[in-house]
């Protein structure tokens, strides 16, 4: 019983001390460097390559996962993001702060992959472990802007910054290392549904990822660049502080409330209707009333995305059938970065794409909450 109180504490932990490294590192040098360093333009160039380079590096982390030692795998990703923080104090342009990019995306991949196959050996429902989890990540996610907002507005440079985020990794290592690791098996839990179920589920986490991936960038990387030089740094702070803190607080009543009364694949729709209509007044017009809208819907979509999507891909899967979801879900996720890094000036192609988008979340979700009832039903 000790042993599982301290799993589930260390574990706390080190998904909190995760999030906030993670979350903190590319908003700060979007805020940070932005007009010093950086244009607009390579802010959110950093900000697709993020996204594109965690997708790209999910392919030998899968392999690395599935066949290596887990705790192993998770340390690497301590030593990776350790060392994205040291070179950041010695950053002095374009190039460099590419490479930290670099290093802070295999970092997340193999975090993201190697954490998620971990709590799926581990006994316990996974919905409420996987909704625990993105509650505490978000407390790490609120923690992370008030330590940028206190950087940049005392001005007090790169080396503190860097040194609290090493210092979270470093305790964060100590507690990877007294994990228990449960023994691990591929065959238990393998996905018998029939194929058109199986594309079904393919086509809703695919088409939803990159629907959301529109929403967050919009919210994480060009909001962000666009409050910055309109000097409107410290409002763009309190905004990610309002966004995090909101589903610390609502996350596990409302995920749990909602997803037991219609299910995560109706939750996920549902959740991307109020976006769609709550997003509309910033793209005609932009202030912080329409800014804080916007942050309201995304929000709201965060708060079932994550778990849902997450709970779709692990249960009733084997672990080579769910860490290949994850694969597509992340190549998803890059392709709509990559979307709207390149569109989001044209709102007649970003409509066009949020229609179809809409229209393939809803039927594909639709189908595979149907089936899944059917295979309840029959079982």
């Amino acid at each position: 019983m000790l042993k599982n109180l301290f799993d589930r504490r260390g574990l706390d932990w080190i998904f909190l001390s995760s999030s906030i490294t993670s979350t903190a590192i590319v908003p700060f040098i979007i805020l940070f460097y932005t007009g010093n360093i950086l244009s607009v333009e390579n802010s959110i160039s950093l900000g697709v390559l993020y996204f594109w380079g965690t997708t790209l590096f999910s392919h030998p982390v899968k392999k690395l996962a599935l066949n290596g030692n887990l705790k192993k795998v998770m340390l690497i990703s301590s030593y990776l993001r350790l060392l994205a923080f040291f070179l950041l104090i010695f950053s002095e342009s374009y190039f460099s702060l590419l490479i930290i990019t670099l290093l802070s995306c295999l970092s997340k991949s193999t975090f993201n992959i190697s954490s998620k196959l971990y709590l799926k050996s581990q006994p316990g429902d996974i919905s409420n472990s996987l909704s625990r989890r993105f509650t505490i990540y978000n407390i790490g996610a609120a923690i992370s802007p008030l330590l940028i907002f206190i950087i940049i507005y005392f001005d007090l440079g790169v080396i503190p910054f860097a040194a609290i985020m090493s210092l979270l990794l470093i305790t964060s290592t100590l507690s990877v290392n007294k994990l228990h690791f449960y023994k691990r098996t591929s065959e238990n839990a393998i996905d018998k549904t029939n194929p058109t179920m199986n594309k079904m589920k393919l086509t809703f986490i695919i088409s939803s990822s990159i629907l959301f991936s529109f929403l967050y960038f919009g919210f994480d990387n060009i909001l962000a660049a666009e409050m910055s030089t309109k000097n409107m740094k410290e409002i763009y702070t309190i905004l990610m502080v309002i966004n995090a803190s909101l589903i610390i607080l609502l996350q596990i009543p409302i995920y749990k409330y909602v997803t037991n009364k219609i299910g995560d694949e109706l939750a996920i729709i549902s959740a991307f209707i109020v976006v769609m209509i709550m997003s509309m007044p910033i793209i005609f017009y932009f202030n912080f009333i329409t800014a804080f809208l916007f942050v309201l819907s995304i929000t709201y979509a965060e708060i079932f995305y994550a778990t849902s999507i997450d709970t779709i891909i692990l249960k009733g899967t084997s672990e080579k059938e769910a860490a290949n979801y994850m694969v597509f879900s992340s190549y998803s996720i890059s392709i709509g970065v990559s979307f709207i890094g390149w569109f989001y000036n044209d709102l007649s192609i970003m409509f066009t794409l949020v229609a179809i988008l809409i229209t393939f979340v809803t039927y594909s979700g639709l189908i595979t909450y149907r089936n899944k009832n059917v295979k309840r039903s029959i079982s």
